[in-house]
């Protein structure tokens, strides 16, 4: 499953005949697991590992920063945010990491205004228990996005270098 999850493919790739003959091929011996049982045990069980680890890493930093972006699904026509949190870990005594976690990403409503980005990220916040821990913002520039950062009250907001020698 961590193929699945760490590769970021559809559960479905257990049921084609290529991917079957592969692993037939390096281990006959090896029996590959159901769409059913990755679907309804095993990428959950991970889901719940790994958030659970995130949320004693978030639990130990002091203060991070987020980043934003805005876009659009053109197949299923629906807007979303993606979040990460980016932060400083203490590996050791002498050694710092800068960290990167995507915490989530969810479905704007179609009148995707500041005030709706606000509660789902302040909502976000809370969640991951981060809510006091936010410093700064980098995002896409939208409109409602640095409306949204502005109704946060945080106090920092830079624009992505990349969205802004795009535009």
């Amino acid at each position: 499953h961590s193929f699945i999850c760490e590769g970021m493919y559809p559960a479905s790739v257990v049921d084609e005949p290529t991917f079957k003959a592969l692993l037939k091929t390096a281990d006959p011996r090896y029996e590959l697991p159901s769409r059913n049982y990755l679907s309804t045990k095993a990428i959950p069980q991970k889901y719940y590992l790994v958030r659970e680890a995130l949320f004693k890493e978030l639990a130990d930093i002091v203060w991070c920063g987020i980043s934003t972006d805005l876009w659009r699904s053109p197949t299923q026509n629906r807007t979303y945010i993606s979040l990460s949190s980016h932060f400083i870990n203490n590996c050791s005594a002498n050694s710092l990491m800068l960290s990167t976690r995507c915490l989530k990403t969810f479905e704007v409503p179609e009148d995707n205004t500041a005030e709706n980005i606000t509660r789902a990220l302040y909502e976000a916040f809370v969640e991951w228990g981060m809510n006091s821990k936010v410093f700064g913002a980098t995002t896409d520039c939208s409109a409602d996005i640095v409306k949204a950062c502005s109704l946060l009250d945080l106090p920092v907001h830079m624009p992505c270098f990349g969205h802004t020698i795009n535009q």
